[in-house]
């Protein structure tokens, strides 16, 4: 199984934006735009490691999102979260928790 390592804050940001429209910062909204080069170069330390997982994952993210538009139905939203939280963000803190 593969080891993820998407930093707890960046999973947050990334929970905030799909979940609730709430705006990134400028590493991640390159990360959403898909512009790896920008991400690459606005990338902190921890970010910048992680860069392949945060990725890989916001594509899973958004194509869930457009599937959950798509077919009207946002009912397991916030468990299948919970579920990637623990997959690929354990140390996040749980979905609806302040960040710490």
């Amino acid at each position: 199984m593969k080891d993820w390592s998407i930093p707890p804050h960046t999973f947050s940001s990334l929970y905030r934006y799909y979940r609730h429209s709430i705006p990134t910062g400028g590493f991640l909204a390159s990360v959403i735009k898909n512009d790896a080069l920008e991400a690459a170069r606005r990338a902190d330390a921890t970010n910048s490691i992680a860069l392949h997982d945060i990725i890989l994952f916001n594509s899973k993210a958004n194509t869930y999102r457009l599937d959950c538009i798509a077919m009207q139905d946002f009912t397991e939203v916030d468990d299948r979260w919970k579920h990637w939280r623990a997959l690929y963000s354990p140390e996040a803190t749980d979905i609806g928790e302040q960040d710490a």
